[in-house]
């Protein structure tokens, strides 16, 4: 240790400075993989920075360690890509107990593949990099309160805009008037609800923020040519293995 009780790495050797300076360069180019939503890409670069020396995490504390800090890292990612951290901080914490429940050094690097792909999914799907700041804050409410009143007369009164003005700037960014981004992801929420749960329609309809059971009805067949019920029939004829929950 010297006097200011840093590491002295004078004597290391140049093999070690080479192997770090790998390491960080193949952890950025992941990370700019991810960035740009390119999953294929960034799961190469694991793959051979796994496959390869540069993985020195000899024990499962240590690799989970490591895990926790790629996620930290790639979490960063998705933001610069234009995530809500609302979304990010979540699939984190998620991330963070699943790697806790490892029981051997192979899950935990085989996971990092699995960290990569959910956040890569993150940015196709939420990213709002491409728009105006307040219409990233529209669309990243709505993403994550659908049940609430996302009327153009709400989001007017909350932005301090015209309703006018700030309709035709969400048509003109996002290529859909309000109402109907509001309605497709309502009933995008729909079909998985009804895909992987158990619920009544009635309450389907009403955590998609549509508490009228026959509007929602109708609104789902406009959007998806099929009723509700019998798209709930379809998907358990297409996975008829999977288990469903109540809630």
């Amino acid at each position: 240790m010297n006097q200011n009780n840093l590491p002295d790495i004078s004597d290391a050797p140049f093999e070690n400075m080479r192997m770090l300076e790998k390491q960080r360069q193949i952890e950025n180019e992941i990370l700019a993989a991810v960035c740009n939503g390119n999953e294929e890409r960034a799961l190469e670069l694991n793959r051979y920075y796994f496959s390869s020396s540069l993985c020195t995490e000899e024990n499962l504390r240590a690799q989970k360690d490591f895990a926790i800090a790629f996620d930290t890292l790639l979490r960063k990612s998705a933001e610069q890509a234009g995530v809500h951290p609302v979304h990010t901080d979540s699939m984190s914490d998620f991330h963070v107990k699943q790697i806790e429940q490892f029981t051997c050094r192979d899950d935990s690097l085989s996971y990092q593949d699995q960290i990569i792909h959910n956040y890569c999914t993150l940015i196709h799907l939420y990213s709002t990099k491409s728009y105006s700041r307040k219409i990233q804050r529209i669309l990243t409410f709505i993403d994550t309160n659908l049940r609430a009143d996302l009327s153009l007369k709400t989001f007017s009164e909350y932005l301090s805009v015209n309703s006018s003005y700030l309709s035709a700037r969400f048509k003109k960014e996002v290529g859909l008037s309000l109402t109907e981004y509001v309605n497709q992801k309502r009933i995008l929420y729909a079909q998985s609800l009804l895909a992987t749960t158990n619920l009544p329609l009635k309450s389907v309809a009403q955590q998609c923020g549509i508490p009228d059971i026959y509007y929602f009805s109708r609104l789902f067949k406009k959007i998806t040519g099929i009723t509700p019920k019998k798209y709930r029939e379809a998907a358990i004829k297409s996975f008829p293995a999977e288990s469903k929950n109540s809630s």
